[in-house]
């Protein structure tokens, strides 16, 4: 395996609207520095539709429930410091024709895993050095989580107890997946732009590539059986990013999307019998559904607006994502909405005229938490109502 850089500065050439928003966030944020901006009134908070778990007074990103549902890990800066991390978690296509999770950062400070209990209570930092730590994913027992750790632009997995202790680096690599068995790992590595899905035991040995023929492999997500692994790849130089399903043992890659367009972030129903993922065509986002085989695509939800993050319920009956919605704002406003798989509809459960994202389900489906900057720096909230914001 070769080391992967995950942090290629962007290109001049990235989207225009990228930019744009990035520079009227920036310029927006300037106040964050000289004491941060003035509280700012939320209905949802006050009536207590949303409850906000972190007051840190640092940026708190990336919220992921424990198998139990009683604790949330999440990235987050130490010291009160703040940073500035306007599209943390943000995906769009560049010139190169491929879809990436962008970090752009006018200034950025080391980030670290902490966790705290469901309710914002007993919060504590698992992690503290001066790498940038993130992604944390928990082992399906919820004993330990895996996270990855860019140090001198490279990136290794780490797992760590969910105490704390017993920190260790099993491998190069990023984005970490537990098996649903918690035995197995898998991760994306490689050296940037040519990286492969690879499968490893969860102490780090045994470490094999099972998509050495794929070209920039990335986001590994298993099946609910542990039998197969979804994932999005550009096969040839060039080509628009695509969704594969591979057998864990490597065998039986198999294209689940459309020859055109960007398609990525492909997640499994709980049941293991849909895949959904992510389509940017020309001039709009699609969600689609499809069988593992790639037979009976279907789409679910069309936008001529960007779609992110998406999570199926626990249930199988719901999907929650984030859409960009038309704002008199002067940076970018992210909304969380949520689907009914079976029928038309869809729910705009947070309007704030901020970046929400990042919607992780609790176990028993009855929440959703996720990140917003109403009042940056970024914190983590709860949805303890899924129901339409007034």
């Amino acid at each position: 395996m070769t080391t992967r850089n995950t942090r290629p500065i962007a290109k001049i050439a990235v989207l225009a609207i990228v930019g744009v928003a990035v520079l009227a966030y920036t310029i927006s944020a300037c106040s964050w520095f000289d004491g941060g901006p003035a509280p700012i009134s939320d209905p949802d908070v006050e009536s207590g539709r949303l409850v906000r778990l972190t007051h840190n007074n640092s940026t708190e990103t990336n919220p992921v429930w424990s198998p139990r549902g009683d604790k949330i890990a999440f990235e987050c800066l130490s010291d009160g410091r703040r940073g500035i991390w306007p599209f943390s978690g943000y995906s769009t296509p560049n010139t190169n024709r491929q879809v990436k999770n962008w970090t752009i950062s006018t200034y950025s400070y080391p980030s670290n895993i902490c966790v705290m209990n469901a309710d914002g209570s007993g919060r504590i930092q698992l992690t503290d050095d001066e790498n940038e730590d993130h992604e944390p994913a928990w082992s399906p027992d919820g004993s330990r989580l895996a996270f990855w750790s860019s140090r001198a632009r490279n990136t290794y997995i780490q797992v760590v107890n969910a105490d704390g202790s017993g920190q260790i680096s099993l491998a190069d690599g990023a984005s970490p997946a537990w098996s649903p068995d918690g035995r197995k790992i898998a991760f994306s590595s490689g050296s940037y732009g040519s990286n492969s899905i690879y499968v490893m035991n969860a102490d780090g040995s045994d470490a094999r590539p099972i998509t050495q023929d794929a070209f920039d492999a990335d986001r590994p997500a298993w099946s609910p059986d542990g039998s197969k692994l979804a994932f999005t790849s550009y096969r040839k130089h060039g080509e628009d990013a695509q969704t594969y399903v591979v057998d864990a043992d490597g065998s039986n890659i198999t294209p689940i999307s459309d020859e055109l367009g960007y398609h990525y972030e492909p997640i499994w129903s709980p049941d293991g019998k849909r895949i959904t993922y992510i389509s940017h065509l020309e001039d709009s986002t699609i969600i689609h559904g499809v069988n593992p085989d790639g037979s009976e695509r279907t789409l679910l939800y069309e936008t001529p607006r960007s779609v992110l993050s998406l999570a199926w319920s626990p249930d199988g009956t719901h999907i929650a994502f984030v859409s960009e919605v038309r704002d008199a704002s002067p940076f970018p406003v992210y909304d969380i909405f949520s689907m009914n798989v079976d029928s038309p509809g869809v729910d705009r459960l947070t309007c704030r005229r901020s970046r929400n994202i990042n919607p992780t389900w609790s176990p028993d489906g009855s929440q959703l938490a996720f990140e917003s900057d109403l009042t940056y720096p970024p914190e983590i909230y709860v949805i303890v109502a899924i129901e339409r914001c007034q």
